[in-house]
């Protein structure tokens, strides 16, 4: 194949996939980071939902989590009203099948 053929060649269009992805994100304490994984997440084909499910953080989180879910209607958040762990946020949300996705933030 010549660098002409490559050009004229056509690509087959991205197969395009119904919206049935829900991705739980537990965050504690992740106001510094929270925008970027949010942002990869949204990236994903086939997402329908990202829901952040905050462990009653105190550093600003819930406010970066609600402005996140006021710029994109796919995002949901839910704030503990006390640390409950991590466990608690995935459960939480388990009333319908989910991917849950551990986006550890922290060093060990």
């Amino acid at each position: 194949m010549t660098q002409s053929d490559f050009n004229n060649h056509e690509m087959p269009e991205e197969q395009q996939y119904p919206a049935c992805l829900s991705v739980v994100v537990p965050v504690y304490n992740e106001a510094g980071t929270l925008r970027e994984v949010v942002c990869k997440v949204l990236s994903i084909p086939c997402l329908l939902e990202v829901i952040v499910v905050d462990d009653c953080s105190t550093d600003g989180t819930s406010e970066v989590a609600h402005k996140l879910a006021a710029m994109s209607k796919q995002v949901r958040t839910v704030r503990h009203s006390k640390n409950a762990g991590k466990t608690a946020a995935n459960l939480l949300t388990l009333d319908e099948p989910r991917v849950i996705d551990d986006f550890e933030q922290s060093a060990p």
